[in-house]
């Protein structure tokens, strides 16, 4: 298996910190909710979010405005940036998919810059206007993303994904 420069970093900092699988765990309402939870509302671009989603989510990011690539847009894969004149940045996120199962909205994502990785972040609806952060993790292997929101949720209920530190989003 290979594991991605910033997976790799992850591991070595929990490593270091004590931090075993045992300690990564998505909460238990999460965990219960999503075995049973019927998936719905996929989106494949940004702009199918809700806004308030978006907001959330680039809260998530310490971004003032969300800024992150639609599936198959381009992205900044490396941390090695060359920009020509009038060039505008490219995002360092791309979304792969983003979908709803029970009262929660999972944004699935791959990221560049030092090691690419692809993470899974989920949030909670308060209401119609408003999403709370619950829980992220990070795929072992990026090379390896799952190709369906079915796919993503087992990994969450199975404990597949890496949740060790929560500086990966």
């Amino acid at each position: 298996m290979r594991y991605s420069g910033r997976a790799v970093a992850v591991m070595a900092i929990a490593a270091a910190m004590g931090a075993t699988r045992a300690d990564a765990r998505a909460p238990a309402a999460l965990v219960r909710e999503l075995a049973q939870a019927p998936i719905s509302d996929v989106s494949t671009r940004v702009a199918q979010l809700p806004s308030s989603l978006q907001a959330s989510l680039a809260k998530a990011f310490r971004q003032r405005q969300l800024y992150i690539a639609d599936v198959g847009q381009p992205y900044q894969i490396t941390d090695f940036v060359i920009l020509r004149p009038g060039q505008r940045e490219l995002p360092f996120c791309r979304l792969l998919f983003a979908f709803r199962a029970g009262t929660y909205h999972i944004v699935y994502y791959e990221m560049g810059g030092y090691g690419q990785s692809v993470s899974a972040v989920v949030f909670a609806a308060r209401d119609s206007r408003s999403y709370r952060f619950v829980w992220g993790g990070i795929e072992r292997d990026y090379e390896r993303p799952a190709k369906t929101p079915a796919a993503v949720v087992r990994r969450i209920v199975r404990n597949e994904l890496m949740d060790h530190l929560p500086f990966i989003w």
